[in-house]
């Protein structure tokens, strides 16, 4: 499990660099090339000159509703920058899994950019408020 976890960190960090560690040309970089056609190893390549991302993977534990405990791995997305482009992240999810089969969730983290693994993760119940909450967010999402 913790070599399936070091690999995955590797390739989603392969993925957000893709221009600089094309050049470098790593051993995990074949996977990319194989898993990917040309065109969106370009379109991969045009988003990590265009932003700067940082990804890391997280493994997150969730409770399923007949009380078993699953463990999901997510890649979360974070940067420096000001502005938030939905349509890159929407793309670098969309490819995600020709690549990292292994990770179910993809996240963006609002603020600055973080470097390191999250391993402090609230639990999290889904109470009447908290989908009062979810559901006026998904309107406001989907409002425009």
């Amino acid at each position: 499990m913790e070599d399936d976890f070091g690999e995955t960190q590797v390739l989603i960090r392969l993925m957000v660099d893709y221009a600089n560690m094309a050049a470098k040309e790593p051993v995990l970089l074949n996977r990319i090339e194989i898993a990917m056609s040309k065109e969106e190893r370009l379109l991969l390549e045009e988003l990590s000159i265009r932003n700067h991302y940082v990804a890391t993977l997280n493994c997150l534990f969730a409770l399923s509703v007949f009380r078993e405990i699953a463990e999901l791995k997510a890649i979360a997305l974070s940067s420096d920058q000001t502005q938030t482009n939905w349509n890159d992240l929407a793309t670098y999810a969309h490819l995600r899994p020709r690549v990292c089969q292994n990770v179910s969730r993809v996240c963006y983290i609002f603020g600055k950019a973080v470097r390191e693994s999250v391993t402090a993760v609230p639990p999290t119940y889904l109470t009447s408020n908290i989908l009062t909450i979810l559901r006026e967010a998904d309107y406001l999402a989907n409002k425009y």
